[in-house]
């Protein structure tokens, strides 16, 4: 969706609401910063390392490489998730992209090296625009657009680049932009996931040339590193392409150990796989060498830079480690970091005097409430597989936190002491995304191999086991258990069909029967949350909020709507505390006066970047937490009355 149609629609959002459903001064709830999030360009300026994070970049020191540690992170957020990030001078430029189509540039002033500084926010004139690199060439900046092909940025006045756009190189996302000389290449991939690697000769500025491409396949050229005259690509393959002479030709390529990015120092290539190191030697570009493999946690690594006498890897596991390649034959880790606000955290609880923060790819984050500081991790023991890993949603009940681990199913965790939490026991339920406990029992819900819910005993935590399973006819979005009843969010299989809520009496686990269906004027719901002390139930659906009484489970009946603008987007939540409910989507989280349940009032409203949240979590009596995953953490603080 374009950017003008989305803030057009939560425009007409906000003014035609029914008249029980009017907004009020919209200041209550306020952006204080985010934090994490998928993890992109690494940058190094001396002993310094700017990292592209989520929506900010973060500075980090590793002056000493035992120690590396986080020195500053910018807290106003660009307009969207930064995709690449260069530094020209005393500035920094990062490329950002939405998630409703626009994309621009971020600009960071370099006065203090230790704290960038955002002085400048630039959207492309171009709708429906993807960019996923930024490169610098004779001090231009250089984007490509999916759609409209190259974009080269004046610097003329270093804050305030100017862009013009040239139909050169369009069709393909390019992911990682380099720079030789006057030339700048392009590695990327196509809409059938296709490696394409190009070169834009740039010695004319007025006139890029495109000259002819390179074509592979995108598991065996998966991800990319640059040494003139070199493109290194790492995947199922190790390769060097030749640029020599402009055009690309593929030189030695030799399959090997997996790997999904890699490090290239003269003439040395490291592998990064998903349980390992693997030296090359290509001083020879026709005939690289394996040399060994290494025991090294490498899972996961997505952004490197090379540093002297060394090199930079962080990983989606939340680890920023230094590696020593003084000894090119056998590098070696001296010294690590967590990275703060976890790169993929999808839920978070908030346990003592501590937050814990559930994270996608290893399982939990110990991080400090005020924060959001990691302060230890807990690796599930699962395998070096991110799709066998993936953590997806979380209930605490008492000292036990229940996971649902997508790779393997219901994962129990012993956080009576939540600085260190401990794995109790698991239970199979593959694809499981979705988890609620009530009494002696969790319930968990899946997608994937086909829509199913499952009753887990959980009488004996070190010994859960599998109830029940029962196929759906409808995507299951979440599920929530009260007083022996399951309560149902999905979204429809078939087009046209409406699935909104499903209530079901679960008294007996073997044959829980469907009471309820509630679908008025919502065909697909994501998220439900009860009003304390009372039958009030707040459903997120697609188009809104519906608030529904349902003191009788049979007969659940809509008391108010708050309309937002209808997303076909499944990253929408809700949250409930006191008098107020945040609904959040991909147009933003909304804060909501329930004071009086037919009257509801939108109080406030903070924009996430079109990144609708996995889950909205109160953490206190005025703090948000959006979790969005890709663009980070939405730390929101609520300035309303309770």
């Amino acid at each position: 969706m374009k950017k003008g149609t989305l803030t057009a629609a939560v425009l007409l959002g906000l003014c035609t609401l029914s008249a029980s459903a009017k907004p009020g001064k919209l200041d209550a709830l306020t952006l204080s910063r985010t934090v994490g999030g998928r993890l992109d360009d690494l940058v190094v300026s001396g002993t310094y390392s700017y990292v592209a994070t989520g929506r900010v970049v973060v500075t980090w020191s590793h002056a000493e490489p035992s120690a590396p540690v986080q020195v500053s992170a910018v807290e106003q957020p660009a307009s969207g998730l930064l995709t690449g990030l260069v530094q020209v001078g005393d500035y920094l430029y990062a490329s950002w992209q939405t998630a409703y189509g626009t994309s621009g540039v971020a600009v960071y002033s370099l006065a203090d090296p230790a704290r960038p500084a955002l002085v400048n926010d630039v959207q492309l004139d171009s709708q429906n625009s993807s960019i996923r690199s930024i490169g610098v060439v004779n001090g231009s900046l250089v984007l490509v657009d999916v759609q409209r092909g190259l974009f080269v940025g004046s610097l003329n006045n270093p804050r305030k680049p100017r862009f013009k756009n040239f139909e050169v190189a369009p069709g393909v996302e390019y992911e990682r932009t380099f720079t030789d000389g006057n030339r700048v290449v392009l590695f990327g991939k196509n809409f059938t996931f296709g490696t394409v690697l190009t070169v834009v000769d740039m010695s004319d500025p007025r006139s890029p040339l495109a000259l002819p491409s390179f074509g592979g396949i995108g598991v065996d050229f998966f991800d990319a590193r640059y040494q003139s005259p070199f493109a290194v690509t790492f995947g199922m393959k190790l390769s060097l392409l030749d640029l020599s002479q402009g055009e690309p030709v593929l030189r030695g390529s030799v399959s090997g150990p997996p790997a999904t990015t890699g490090i290239v120092d003269g003439e040395w290539a490291y592998g990064l796989g998903f349980d390992g190191l693997d030296v090359w030697n290509i001083a020879d570009p026709d005939n690289p060498l394996h040399l060994q493999h290494l025991a090294m946690d490498t899972l996961a690594a997505d952004a490197t830079a090379n540093v002297k006498g060394g090199a930079l890897m962080l990983t989606r596991t939340d680890r920023f480690v230094y590696l020593d390649t003084s000894n090119p034959k056998t590098p070696k880790e001296v010294g690590s970091a967590l990275l703060n606000g976890s790169v993929d955290a999808y839920d978070a609880a908030a346990v003592g005097d501590t937050v814990l923060l559930l994270q996608q790819n290893y399982g939990l984050a110990v991080a400090d409430p005020k924060t959001l500081k990691v302060i230890s991790r807990y690796e599930f023991d699962l395998p070096p597989a991110l799709q066998a890993r993936a953590f997806n949603d979380m209930h605490v009940e008492g000292n036990l936190a229940y996971l649902a681990a997508w790779g393997y199913g219901l994962v129990i965790a012993d956080v009576s002491n939540p600085q260190a939490p401990v794995e109790v026991s698991r239970e199979e339920f593959p694809s499981a995304h979705t988890v609620s406990v009530e009494k002696n029992r969790a319930y968990v819900a899946k997608n994937t191999d086909g829509p199913m819910f499952g009753i887990i005993d959980i009488s004996d935590p070190a010994d859960p086991s599998l109830l029940s399973a029962r196929p759906l006819p409808y995507s299951p979005a979440q599920v929530d258990a009260r007083d022996d009843l399951l309560y149902i969010t999905g979204y429809p299989n078939v087009p046209g069909d409406f699935v909104g809520l499903r209530i079901l009496d679960v008294s007996d686990p073997s044959a829980p029967v469907e009471i309820a269906h509630y679908n008025d004027n919502c065909a697909s719901a994501f998220g439900v949350a009860f009003a304390p002390g009372s039958e009030l139930i707040y459903l997120a659906c697609s188009n809104g909020l519906h608030i529904v009484d349902a003191s009788s489970p049979k007969q659940p009946v809509r008391v108010a709507y708050v309309p937002t603008p209808d997303l076909a987007d499944t990253r929408i939540n809700i949250e409930a505390r006191g008098n107020r409910v945040w609904y959040g989507s991909g147009a933003g989280v909304y804060e909501i006066d329930v004071t009086h349940p037919k009257a509801p009032k939108i109080v406030g409203h903070v924009e996430l970047g079109g990144y609708g949240p996995v889950n909205l979590r109160a953490i206190g009596p005025n703090r948000i937490l959006g979790l969005t995953g890709t663009a980070g953490i939405h730390v929101m603080e609520s300035r309303a009355g309770r």
